[in-house]
């Protein structure tokens, strides 16, 4: 009964952390200007990635290439993502260049 206790409020510290830092996310994206939007929207997604490539690098010793071709895939696909989502008249202040705002 103790550990179901503690899970249950590991689980409710863990939601709120996490709808806290998205609320937070979510802020700095709106108090943006111009092209930074788009920077600071992908910004949990290049930390991520830097981090798994730097312990990944560390586990085997030389940077593997899967590490590198996963940080430019969802890199992209974010800038994409948000590039549509942040419409140009969302005062983003990016030109619209092959799908990707820069």
């Amino acid at each position: 009964m103790a550990a179901e206790k503690a899970f249950e409020f590991g689980n409710t510290v863990l939601v709120f952390l996490s709808a806290l830092g998205l609320a937070w996310w979510i802020g700095t994206i709106m108090s943006a200007r111009g092209p930074e939007k788009l920077e600071t929207a992908c910004a949990p997604v290049e930390f991520s990635m830097n981090g798994l490539q730097s312990i990944s690098t560390g586990l085997v010793g030389y940077t593997p290439n899967w590490t590198l071709s996963s940080e430019r895939y969802l890199l992209s696909g974010c800038y994409y993502f948000f590039s549509v989502i942040l419409k140009p008249g969302d005062d983003t202040g990016g030109v619209v260049q092959g799908g990707v705002r820069r």
